[in-house]
């Protein structure tokens, strides 16, 4: 999707960033956010977000709902449990 080194600068950055497809399966997550959310890349990779975070729906899901109507959403906190029941 990216050059390696767009990757390399996602993982420099102070926020955990996620990514998703347009059909919503995880294509990547910075360090950060595999820190914060307590997984592994290589576990979510190509899995939709709902599967990752079961706790999240399509409407309270601010990656869909971006990927949805195409604005994006600043400046907010999610909180979520993950797939192992992590909050």
């Amino acid at each position: 999707m990216f050059d390696k080194n767009v990757y390399d600068i996602f993982d420099n950055l102070e926020d955990g960033i996620t990514i998703i497809d347009t059909k919503g399966r995880i294509v990547f997550l910075n360090e950060k956010a595999q820190k914060l959310d307590n997984i592994n890349l290589n576990e979510v990779l190509g899995r939709h977000v709902l599967e990752v975070y079961p706790s999240l729906s399509q409407r309270s899901s601010t990656l869909l709902n971006v990927l949805h109507t195409g604005i994006p959403i600043k400046d907010n906190t999610q909180s979520f449990v993950n797939f192992k029941g992590e909050k």
